[in-house]
Formats: structure tokens, C-alpha cells, sequence
């Protein structure tokens, strides 16, 4: 009689998502770092996609991804919010912004594609923790720390590695996970970009000039300077 009331018990508890995915970075503060981790994200981008979530990519303009392999890996590049911008500090009040509007599910900040490190202080962090939280909403920021280097902030709720272990295979190797415990790890394949060397698996475009799709929009959402803003 007491082990079925404590199956019964069991089945009332929400289900917990030990996969890699989108669903698991929910409502976090999210870390990713490594040689193909633009593989990663492009992957939790196109979940989130799938799931019905709008999706804003935040970047430099010098150095965003390359839109022909993005869409090739499965993201609907008419659906996604590219915010790209010269000041690193711009980017991280943009982030903030787009959370709180509560209409992103997904808010990725590519901190490699900036020159010089993006400082990180607590009112932000504090910002990206309560927002994720509130809207069920995943903060990701690309990092291009190794595993030994300290994390963006202690505050980071789950932090991932994606090495390279063949031209095509990608291994994902959890960090730290405030949820589950770090040491978990799993093993992906995806698509070789055209014209791929074989020492990565999607490399970030130095093309300084994205394709219409991913135009620049900051002055439109109000991120960029008023400079930029084109007269109504």
C-alpha cells in the first residue's frame, strides 16, 4: 500500500528533461562556450523555432553568422530578430530590453563576435535572471571561455562546452547545471556548411555585410544610436 502511493506521488511530479535542448534551458541563464558552439546555439534556436517561440539574435556588426548556413541548419531566417551593433555594452541593455518585452522565448548574445570583453554587472545579471524567470524565457550568451576558465557569473544557471570530435560530430559536455548536476554529455551531428574546411563544423562569418534578411534592425527596436535612426 505505501510503494503505491508513492508511485502515485511520482506521476504528479512535472517530468524532468535530462536531454540537450531548448526546453531545458527554459527560464535560465545560459552559458555555452567551445570551437563549434555556434553549432549548439543554432540547433536551440531552430527547437525554439519549432516550439512556436520568437527568437532575437543579438550581435556585432563587424562579425555576425553567416545567413546561408544558418538557414541550411534549419532556421527560418525571416523569423528570426538579428539586433546587430557596434558597442558591446549596447548589446547587453538590448538583451534586457527584449526579455522584459516578454515576446522573445530565446535571447542569444554573442559575446565573441565583439571585440574586447563585455563586462557583466550584477544588475545586469540580476536583470537576465529575474526576466528569464518571469517569462519562461532562455538568456544564452556565447562565450569564448574554456572549461577551465571561470564562468561569466556564478549566477549562470547551466554552462556547456561543445568540442569538436570529427569533422560532423559534436560533443556536448555539461559544465555545470544548478538543476541536474554537471558530467552529463551527448553526441550530435550536423551539416558541413558549403565550402567547409574540415577544423570546424560552422564557423562565424567575418562577412561584414549580412544578407537582407538579417539587415540591421537595432535602429528600428531602439537599441543602436539615434544616429542611426532613419527620420519618419
Amino acid at each position: 500500500m505505501r510503494l503505491s502511493a508513492i508511485q502515485k506521488g511520482l506521476s504528479l511530479l512535472p517530468s524532468i528533461t535530462l536531454e540537450w535542448g531548448f526546453e531545458g534551458c527554459q527560464g535560465r541563464l545560459v552559458e555555452l562556450s567551445g570551437e563549434a558552439v555556434l553549432s549548439g546555439v543554432v540547433e536551440l534556436v531552430a527547437e525554439a523555432q519549432h516550439a512556436g517561440e520568437m527568437v532575437a539574435w543579438v550581435s556585432s556588426g563587424q562579425r555576425p553568422f553567416f545567413p546561408p548556413d544558418a538557414a541550411r541548419a534549419g532556421l527560418a531566417l525571416e523569423e528570426l530578430a538579428v539586433i546587430l551593433l557596434e558597442d558591446g555594452q549596447q548589446a547587453t541593455r538590448a538583451t534586457v530590453r527584449l526579455l522584459a518585452s516578454g515576446g522573445f522565448g530565446l535571447v542569444v548574445l554573442d559575446t565573441i563576435s565583439f571585440s574586447g570583453r563585455l563586462r557583466y554587472p550584477p544588475a545586469l545579471l540580476s536583470h537576465w535572471v529575474g526576466l528569464t524567470r518571469k517569462h519562461q524565457a532562455a538568456m544564452v550568451v556565447l562565450t569564448d571561455k574554456t572549461a577551465r576558465q571561470a564562468s561569466v557569473s556564478s549566477l549562470v544557471s547551466l554552462r556547456a562546452e561543445f568540442s569538436l570530435t570529427s569533422t560532423q560530430e559534436v560533443t556536448i559536455h555539461v559544465l555545470k547545471d544548478k538543476r541536474h548536476g554537471p558530467g552529463r554529455h551527448w553526441q550530435r551531428r550536423f551539416l558541413l556548411p558549403h565550402g567547409l574546411r574540415g577544423d570546424s563544423v560552422f564557423r562565424d562569418s567575418r562577412d561584414p555585410s549580412p544578407s537582407s534578411r538579417l539587415a540591421r534592425i537595432s535602429g528600428g527596436l531602439g537599441f543602436g544610436p539615434k544616429a542611426d535612426r532613419q527620420a519618419p
